[in-house]
């Protein structure tokens, strides 16, 4: 069964997944310390990375002659390309007097470990069983930032390379005067969303801005130096604060001290105590703010968390705290005086501990604050270059240029099936050798309900959200007799008769059932056509085999003449990948920003439209203003 990817057509060999994965076990040194994402390319070579990462390198310095001999073999050559990289990570593991090599080759070969990872991106790896592997890996062992981080920026590269390859071909067939004059015309059109993108991003820079000034406002930690550095600076400021603990532990031994050998019991409840009075809680003071604040009711929220995560750490020194000192008192056989000595050294011992726990939860916050924050701009500026290739889509494939709109590959058309309407019954008859796998929202007559979930790794999000990851397998080849399901409130079923190689786009709200030879996939595409469908993900069904679909009401077919009238995108409920489209759409401001498009096929193109519904109030480019004004 074959797994979809990117492409939706052919599954990736065996021999590539082996290749990509000594590949990205090279890399996980440069993911552990960050180096992999930076844009320097000597200094971090030099870093002391951790146990798992040097193993990691280790093990993929090992494998890279396997690796490299199949890639060969197979004439991988970006495969090999990439692996080229790994030996950068071997030689920094080796020993310091074995490392010969001059900077200059070290620079070569760290730029070799980014061009590795852009060879990752280029063969779209990102969703192989191996990526998922290492990704998972890197954050059991390494931590989840780096985990998170990685699959993010990857995820968005491959999106660039994706845009990038898939965008060519337009900008080839536009010619070089359309492709510099039709940008402009659709900022011309798109201009006035500057109007909330600018106060949306000045207002989002100005709270991030508020909350790094809290930081330093409201909390313990004080600037160190000329410039802010946040990691030194808390560093400067906890050492500063946990100095003032340790005198107010030494003056807590006191009442150790106080303590006679007849009460030699009780000094670990007086450590202990001592301890938590010397120790503040909660480390972090929420402050006071009005129902409108944000920003503050946000800050709040974090600092609960930390204060939460601070106190559980306090908590468990104060506990281990306790048990030292039982320890040492039942070592000197409960002479106070003798054990005194030994307590407030372990107290410091256990404060220089505690401090440490202390500054790496607050620097783990502080990175995933930041990398939150990253991710909400990364969002939010994706937003606003999506608009304004929505609107440059409409300009560009309006039907006055006579470009066409699709989602085929090449240049080879594929066969056309069958469609035939069902009305509001659809039934498998008894004649059919081949199982089907029906939505679970439906219960057939005929046969009692088994549970399946076919190809379970395509589209495990969509399916899920469509409620057709879970199916109901129809046996057909045991048991005699036809199976019937019927439709409720006007809904009528279609079916599509898939030839071998047909690949037919489809939304998966509209999904029924299956026969078991048709292989599901999603298809990412980014092209700028694919915005006037309003997604980039797509969900595909390839035959041979059946597909059956339900409409709202009474369903319009390829052949029909109302099938060759535009139609708003909406209302298409299946169509051939290779299906070609004109786009017809008001050109004006109002019309942009107030008015959606329409979409009229071209050919003998194989469609299915969905009858009449009600209209949106939010169409065109109107429907992106809420993640603009609230961007953060």
């Amino acid at each position: 069964m074959r797994k979809g990817g990117s492409s939706g057509a052919v599954a990736k060999p065996k021999w590539r997944e082996v290749v990509s994965c000594c590949l990205l076990l090279g890399l996980v040194p440069g993911v552990s310390d960050f180096s992999l994402f930076s844009l320097t390319t000597v200094d971090e070579l030099e870093v002391g990375w951790p146990p798992a990462a040097a193993w990691a390198g280790f093990l993929a310095l090992c494998l890279f002659p396997l690796a490299a001999t199949v890639a060969t073999l197979r004439r991988d050559w970006l495969g090999l390309v990439g692996l080229c990289a790994v030996p950068a990570y071997g030689y920094c593991l080796l020993p310091e007097p074995l490392q010969v090599l001059p900077v200059a080759p070290l620079a070569l070969l760290a730029v070799a470990h980014k061009a590795a990872f852009a060879a990752l991106l280029l063969r779209g790896s990102i969703r192989s069983v191996s990526f998922v592997a290492v990704a998972v890996a890197v954050g059991v062992f390494l931590g989840v930032v780096q985990a998170v981080v990685l699959y993010v920026l990857a995820a968005v590269g491959r999106f660039c390379v994706l845009a990038v390859s898939q965008n060519a071909a337009m900008v080839y067939q536009l010619g070089w005067r359309n492709a510099l004059l039709l940008p402009v015309r659709a900022f011309a059109f798109w201009s006035p969303m500057l109007l909330v993108v600018v106060p949306s991003i000045v207002v989002s820079k100005i709270m991030h801005a508020r909350a790094v000034q809290a930081i330093y406002d409201e909390t313990f930690i004080e600037q160190a130096g000329e410039e802010r550095d946040f990691e030194a600076d808390l560093e400067h400021s906890l050492d500063q604060e946990f100095d003032r603990y340790k005198a107010e532990v030494k003056t807590s031994m006191d009442t150790v001290r106080s303590r006679s050998d007849e009460e030699a019991e009780k000094v670990p409840d007086d450590v202990k105590d001592g301890f938590l009075r010397s120790t503040p809680s909660p480390l972090l003071e929420k402050k006071k703010c009005g129902f409108f604040n944000i920003a503050g009711h946000i800050g709040n929220a974090v600092k609960g968390e930390l204060n939460d995560v601070y106190e559980a750490q306090r908590s468990k020194a104060a506990a281990a705290l306790h048990r030292k000192a039982s320890g040492i008192m039942d070592s000197v056989d409960g002479k106070v005086q003798a054990g005194a000595d030994q307590i407030e050294e372990t107290s410091d011992k256990t404060l220089d501990d505690f401090n440490t726990a202390t500054y790496w939860v607050l620097v783990r916050a502080y990175w995933v604050a930041n990398l939150i924050a990253l991710i909400v701009d990364a969002a939010f500026f994706f937003m606003v270059a999506k608009s304004y290739l929505y609107v440059f889509a409409r300009v560009t494939f309006s039907s006055s240029y006579g470009m066409p709109v699709t989602l085929k590959d090449g240049k080879k058309r594929m066969a056309k099936g069958k469609l035939r309407k069902c009305g509001a019954q659809y039934t498998i008859l008894a004649s059919n050798t081949k199982d089907f796998f029906v939505t679970r929202t439906l219960e057939p007559l005929g046969r009692p309900p088994k549970f399946s979930i076919p190809q379970w790794s395509v589209g495990v999000l969509a399916r899920l959200a469509a409620k057709a990851w879970t199916m109901n397998r129809v046996n057909m080849r045991d048991r005699k007799g036809s199976v019937s399901f019927r439709s409720l409130g006007g809904a009528e079923f279609v079916e599509w008769e898939l030839k071998a190689g047909e690949v037919v786009i489809f939304d998966l709200k509209h999904f029924v059932a299956m026969s078991e030879t048709v292989t599901l996939s999603r298809i990412a595409s980014l092209r700028v056509s694919s915005l006037l469908f309003g997604r980039v993900f797509f969900s595909a069904a390839e035959g041979p085999g059946k597909l059956v679909l339900m409409t709202k009401g009474a369903p319009i077919l390829a052949g029909e003449r109302k099938s060759k009238a535009s139609v708003p995108p909406s209302r298409l409920v299946a169509w051939q990948k290779d299906a070609r489209f004109h786009v017809e759409s008001e050109l004006n401001v109002v019309d942009v920003f107030m008015s959606g498009l329409h979409l009229q096929k071209t050919g003998e193109d194989l469609v299915i439209i969905d009858a009449d519904e009600r209209g949106k109030a939010t169409s065109g480019i109107v429907r992106f203003l809420v993640r603009f004004v609230f961007p953060f």
